[in-house]
């Protein structure tokens, strides 16, 4: 089946302490520290260091990420956001006394609106000047992509500056930023289509696709094998984990929540709320329905006015000192409903990825 394909021989090659499928914990900035990426590789996953666009400490976490692991086996990898990660003389050498097993590349800045040109390497300026940037030996490079056209114009990028896996987000679903929905379609018809895309280039090179989005047990990451993946990625799972560095109100909140479909909405509010409003246009984060998310929406109905605003910003301020999560933002998919408990994070890796195993052996067997 599946486990002989060129792409799960290349994951191999990149991670040979992984098992499959693979399963990546999400680059979570604020959530996803040195001590849930590691637990999440020992267990045999990827884990991300969610570096965002926070840098300072790069060099030591990636230190103690290794330190963690122990030398004979690769480091955790780490993922930053392009649009808002400064490029410069600070993060480059961060990455080479102890590089990470692998870099995750999400939101760059879009192409100025003066390029006119058609050239594929000028389709993803920013995202080419980061790849060229980057250290050799360069570790294998992820970039995250809820389009088709997006991800093609990624992968046509000229050589030797290739993408070398691509995660498949379904906005759809996915907690955090991503693509504002409905910019983009849901896993079931992305993942065929991307593979397809894939397939259609003849790039003479394997590139892996995992599956992000909605994910948060062994039925997803089945489902996304089934449908083409050769992995999944879990962010929102991840936060109830006994090692992620969410708060503990968070973390509970993210067990309680239930219907996340109904619960859940993407919005740009909460980027309003937290100060982070330089994303780049076309991108809103998921979160979980709130106090204020509610009140600044019956707000907006009135029309006119912007004293509302003013009045949720206050409340908001008094809320994240007494870390109160009827108000603060709490990003989750809608996969949340899934979630029943906090767990250690290799455990949440052994259950999705053992209990995958078993879904998909059972579907091998059949005699139908």
């Amino acid at each position: 089946m599946w486990h002989n394909d060129a792409e799960i021989v290349m994951l191999r090659e990149w991670f040979p302490s992984a098992e499959f499928p693979l399963i990546c914990s999400a680059p979570m900035r604020g959530i996803s520290g040195v001590k849930l990426a590691a637990e999440v590789s020992k267990a045999g996953g990827v884990g991300f260091l969610g570096a965002g666009y926070e840098i300072q400490n790069l060099e030591a976490e990636l230190k103690a990420g290794q330190l963690e692991l122990g030398e004979d086996r690769e480091n955790i990898a780490v993922g930053f956001i392009q649009w808002a990660c400064p490029l410069d003389t600070t993060l480059i050498p961060s990455l080479k006394p102890h590089p990470p097993s692998a870099i995750w590349l999400f939101a760059p800045l879009p192409p100025s609106i003066s390029s006119t040109t058609n050239s594929t390497n000028l389709l993803h300026p920013h995202l080419l000047q980061w790849i060229e940037a980057l250290p050799y030996p360069r570790p294998p490079i992820l970039y995250q992509t809820s389009s088709i056209d997006d991800a093609r114009a990624a992968l046509l990028l000229p050589e030797p500056n290739n993408i070398d896996i691509l995660v498949v987000q379904a906005p759809t679903d996915a907690g955090g930023h991503g693509l504002r929905d409905p910019s983009s379609a849901s896993l079931m018809v992305l993942i065929p289509e991307m593979v397809d895309m894939i397939d259609s280039l003849d790039l003479n090179r394997p590139v892996p696709v995992l599956a992000a989005g909605g994910i948060s047990d062994a039925r997803g990451v089945a489902a996304a094998v089934a449908l083409g993946a050769h992995g999944a990625v879990m962010g929102t799972r991840f936060i109830a984990s006994s090692e992620s560095l969410a708060r503990e109100g968070y973390k509970k909140l993210v067990v309680d929540t239930t219907d996340g479909g109904r619960n859940t909405v993407q919005t740009r509010v909460y980027d309003i709320l937290r100060g982070t409003n330089g994303w780049p246009e076309g991108y809103a984060g998921r979160g979980i329905v709130n106090e204020s998310y509610r009140e600044w929406v019956e707000g907006e109905k009135v029309g006119g006015e912007t004293g509302y605003q003013y009045d949720i910003r206050e409340k908001y301020k008094a809320a994240e000192s007494a870390g109160d999560f009827q108000r603060l933002t709490a990003y989750a998919g809608t996969g949340v409903g899934l979630v029943n408990e906090v767990i250690p994070a290799g455990e949440i890796v052994r259950q999705a990825r053992e209990g995958a195993r078993k879904i998909l052996g059972r579907f091998e067997q059949s005699s139908w």
